[in-house]
């Protein structure tokens, strides 16, 4: 009986096969011929890559898609080894990734492969994925320049410093070797210039001429378009920390002691000095997106808000300076505030399109800048929900080095903060000097006494040079690989 149950019903099986046979109508058999023609065009796309194995020689991997599209995992690491370099100076990060999740086994891939994709998943937020690729890439760095070699170490850096692997201070020490690399390429070089400019104790004056020095040589061998607009950004960066440096400066011979502050000559000739930088500001934004550089024109965007934050905080604090400190309880302009809620829309916006391309510590950054203008603004409510979303952002990928990062602003760092603080203890000591001599610092000066002198580090800008384009034929033609 057990037997018998396991007999198939033979008699069952013919009469389904003549039921069938019935309904073998033209639809039925065009049915077929498309099923079977679309596998036939799947075989013919497998038998390019088929071939007679060989004793010893391995078998390349092959990937069939939902749409029937046939990879060979050899195709796909050279394709990325020889073209990943423009897709991640392009942002195609997500192209760099599908094509790696389609590479299986892989056990031929290049360290350029393992490069390549671990920068992609690195800007993609996925950090420890990027770090297991890096690492395989690390394992024959021999096979790469200084610049591959840098470019390796600084992105294994960054990776675990977001990760709480290790320390601000560890992270600072390592970059400063490798920035000191004198061939590990323009970036890098970049990067040592400003940190060089930033470190430098003696006065601006000196320092900024030694940095344009150092840009100046970096420029004039770069090809690269996008390149000269990072440095141009970064001079851009250097030139607003030293013109607001100027500003306070200037401030301190006469600050709670003049009528009208901000008719002075030092204010004025400083409107002069924030007209032409907007102007190289304008022109380098311009440059930028003809040569369709668009997360460059995000950057500089960055740049000109916090320009503008920068510029409230000073003018408000240094028209309210009440002897030996600034008045806190002193109201911000409100036109000033309207114009600062404006920046802050202007980065939703920014950080939107940093979310879009999934450029997190980009967006993270604009919500940071956020934070402070709104906290300057006195809109501390505000403040404090963009405080939590930067917060569940920062958790949601675990950078926790970034959370011990941005602490320090959460907790009384902010820049108007910083500067308040740092402001009041220069002008303290000046005072305290100017009295042990006899000196009266309180006293109201005269137009003539308040105009006496100006110092500016800046005496002539550094020239832009807008003339190196992109290769728009290669640009057409790397797209059309995409």
């Amino acid at each position: 009986m057990q037997l018998q149950n396991k007999i198939p019903d033979w008699n069952k099986q013919q009469k389904h096969k003549i039921y069938f046979t019935k309904k073998l109508d033209k639809q039925a058999v065009q049915s077929i011929y498309d099923e079977t023609y679309s596998s036939g065009e799947i075989l013919k796309h497998i038998n390019q890559y088929l071939k007679t194995s060989h004793a010893g020689e391995s078998s390349s991997g092959l990937v069939i898609d939902a749409q029937h599209e046939v990879y060979s995992v050899a195709q796909n690491i050279e394709f990325i080894d020889q073209f990943g370099a423009d897709l991640v100076n392009k942002n195609y990060f997500n192209t760099v990734i599908e094509i790696e999740k389609r590479s299986w086994p892989r056990d031929n891939a290049t360290p350029r492969f393992y490069l390549f994709c671990g920068i992609a998943y690195f800007q993609r937020g996925n950090i420890y994925k990027a770090l297991e690729l890096l690492n395989d890439a690390k394992k024959r760095s021999d096979e790469f320049d200084r610049q591959g070699q840098a470019i390796i170490e600084h992105t294994i850096l960054n990776a675990r410093y977001l990760l709480d692997m290790i320390t601000k201070d560890e992270f600072d020490i390592q970059m400063e070797k490798i920035n000191s690399l004198e061939d590990a390429g323009s970036f890098f070089q970049i990067e040592k210039a400003f940190e060089t400019l930033s470190s430098n104790r003696t006065k601006p004056v000196g320092s900024i001429v030694e940095f344009y020095d150092s840009m100046k040589k970096i420029i004039e061998n770069e090809k690269s378009a996008i390149v000269r607009i990072v440095a141009y950004n970064k001079i851009m960066d250097a030139e607003s920390v030293i013109l607001f440096h100027d500003l306070a400066m200037n401030f301190a011979y006469f600050i709670g002691r003049a009528e009208y502050p901000f008719q002075s000559r030092a204010y004025l000739e400083w409107l002069d000095l924030e007209k032409k930088f907007l102007e190289r500001l304008n022109g380098i934004v311009a440059y930028a997106n003809k040569c369709g550089y668009h997360m460059g024109v995000g950057y500089l965007t960055l740049t000109s808000i916090k320009w503008n934050y920068e510029k409230a905080l000073h003018y408000h604090y240094l028209g309210c300076w009440n002897k030996r400190n600034f008045d806190l309880l002193e109201p911000i302009n409100e036109k000033m505030v309207q114009m600062l809620d404006k920046q802050c829309g202007s980065l939703d916006q920014l950080a939107q399109l940093y979310q879009a391309n999934e450029y997190l510590e980009n967006m993270i950054s604009c919500m940071v800048l956020k934070f402070q203008i709104q906290h300057f603004s006195r809109k501390y409510e505000a403040a404090s929900q963009t405080k939590e979303k930067i917060l569940e952002v920062i958790s949601s990928y675990g950078f926790q080095g970034l959370k011990k990062e941005y602490e320090n602003i959460f907790n009384n760092g902010t820049t108007h903060e910083n500067f308040v603080e740092k402001y009041t203890l220069h002008m303290n000591m000046i005072q305290d000097s100017a009295l042990e001599n006899g000196i009266d610092c309180y006293r109201k000066l005269s137009q003539k006494e308040v105009n006496y002198k100006t110092e500016w580090s800046i005496k002539d800008f550094i020239v832009l040079d807008f003339s190196v384009l992109p290769d728009m034929d290669m640009q057409k033609n790397q797209n059309s690989n995409i």
